[in-house]
Formats: structure tokens, sequence, C-alpha cells
């Protein structure tokens, strides 16, 4: 779901900021079908139609409701499990399954991740590899890129925080993280400053990607 997820993640922020709301919230819909992470997308839009309001008067009620209306998109896929299988909330039923340890504070998930990767290293170490250099790349980005941007990128980290994994508690983090564009604005307005080195940038990243590639394919639970 990753490639369709980002491109129509994209095209939301896209349509929206060109003042084209209806698209907006057509593409944002397909997102959040897509994968339940893009109901985020309704917050982040709601700070662009804020922002819009604020610089140029647009009307703020039109934008918030096309933002809003993201929500048509899982709410139709609901309707699908309903139709075919009388379950309207089967794929929450699924999650909580998937993700049976409940809820827990961002921090708490993030210790733990931090002492399970000190103690076994292999997946736990790389999973949180993956984690810190998005948030690094968010955090660089912050202050160079538009309010929208950042909250969507911020709120897709924390979002599987509240929810970790058992034992394991960055497992499919570096998946999700992989479409929050943001950070990769951030590694590259980080090397525009030559902080770090762009060259070392790229053969990192390149050699880190080979790497995981390599594993996914020859099925090791990376991912």
């Amino acid at each position: 779901t990753e490639s369709l997820f980002l491109l129509a993640s994209i095209a939301a922020f896209w349509f929206a900021r060109r003042d084209r709301w209806a698209w907006a919230a057509a593409a944002g819909a397909a997102a959040a079908a897509t994968r339940s992470v893009g109901i985020l997308l309704i917050l982040a839009l709601w700070v662009e139609a804020l922002a819009q309001y604020r610089r140029d008067g647009r009307p703020l009620l039109p934008r918030s409701l096309a933002a809003a209306a993201i929500a048509i998109g899982p709410l139709l896929y609901f309707a699908w499990w309903q139709w075919r299988f009388n379950d309207f909330w089967a794929p929450l039923d699924a999650q909580h399954a998937w993700r049976p340890g409940g809820a827990a504070s961002p921090l708490a998930t993030i210790k733990e991740a931090t002492l399970l990767a000190w103690r076994y290293q292999t997946w736990w170490l790389l999973d949180l590899t993956v984690v810190t250099l998005a948030a690094l790349g968010i955090v660089v980005a912050a202050r160079r890129i538009p309010l929208t941007y950042t909250v969507y990128a911020a709120a897709s980290i924390l979002l599987p925080l509240l929810l970790p994994f058992g034992d394991r508690p960055l497992l499919s983090l570096p998946r999700f993280v992989a479409v929050v564009f943001p950070a990769s604005w951030g590694w590259a307005l980080a090397v525009a400053r030559r902080r770090p080195p762009e060259s070392a940038v790229i053969a990192a990243f390149t050699a880190g990607f080979a790497v995981l590639s390599y594993l996914f394919i020859n099925w090791q639970p990376v991912f």
C-alpha cells in the first residue's frame, strides 16, 4: 500500500495548497481508505485551512469541511465490510488483535524500544535506527517547511507509538515512516547546508536501502 498511499497523500496536500479543496478531499479519502493512518490528513489539512484563512482571508468553514470529508474513505471501507460480511467494525477488531497490548505513551514506547535494542540488537536496533533517522529529518525540516507538513509528519510517528507491538514495540514503524515524506525533506535541507555532506548521506541511505531490500526479499522480519 505504500506507493498508492504516498501518491494520494501528496496529492491531498498539493490540491489543498492550490485551494482546490474538493480534489484534496478526494485524494485524502483515497489515502485514508488505503491505510488507516491516512485519517491524520484531516488534522493536517485543518491546519492548512486555518493558515489560508489567516493569510488570505479564505473562508474557513468550507475548507474545514473538505478536510473532514477525508473520513469518507475509511467509512466506505467499513461499509464494505458491513455489506460483504455483516461486520462493520472488522478492521478495528483486527487491529486490536494485532496489537493486543493496548495503548501506551509514546515516551514509554521509545524507552522500551531503546532498552530492547540495547539488549538484543538485530531487528530491534534496526527498527530504532530507521525511526530515529525519520524523526531527525522531521525535526530538521520543522523550521523550514509549512506547519501543515510538520503536523502531519509528527502525528504519523506519534500515532503508531501509542500502539506498540508486544516485545517488539516498533514493529512495522520503519515501513510507516518510509512514506512520511517531510522526513526526507529534512535530510535534503540538512545536506543542502553540507551538515552532513551530501555524499555521506547518499552513501549511507543507499547502503541502508540495499540492506533492507535484501532482507525483505529474503523473507526476513524487517518490517
